[in-house]
């Protein structure tokens, strides 16, 4: 529980520095935080089935606001990624708005390149 703390101040610390800036990389997603993360992809269910970062799970933008009490039931950190990071940052201020933190992780290679 202990660590599952200090991932939550890191990941708000991280939310509130600026690192959802759309076309940032996203600083200070370290692959611990990541790997304890909901990723969610907020392209078109096309798109998204044409390839995803593995365990993605996949809520179009146009859709997110519909899914916010399930977001908020789950208790894991969110980074959300799109093509560009646009929709991201779209979807990021969704859900900050609705008072659940998350982060723009830019786009799957982004995340990819994590280590």
């Amino acid at each position: 529980m202990k660590n599952g703390l200090g991932i939550a101040i890191i990941l708000l610390v991280t939310i509130f520095s600026g690192v959802g800036k759309a076309l940032q990389k996203p600083r200070g997603v370290s692959l611990e935080i990541l790997t304890q993360s909901l990723v969610i992809d907020v392209r078109s269910k096309e798109e998204y089935v044409s390839g995803h970062y593995p365990n993605a799970v996949n809520i179009p933008l146009d859709t997110i606001q519909q899914e916010i009490l399930r977001l908020k039931a789950d208790k894991r950190p969110i980074v959300v990624i799109c093509r560009s990071g646009r929709r991201a940052e779209n979807a990021v201020a969704i859900l900050k708005k609705n008072g659940i933190p998350a982060i723009n992780g830019i786009n799957q290679k982004n995340l990819e390149s994590i280590k």
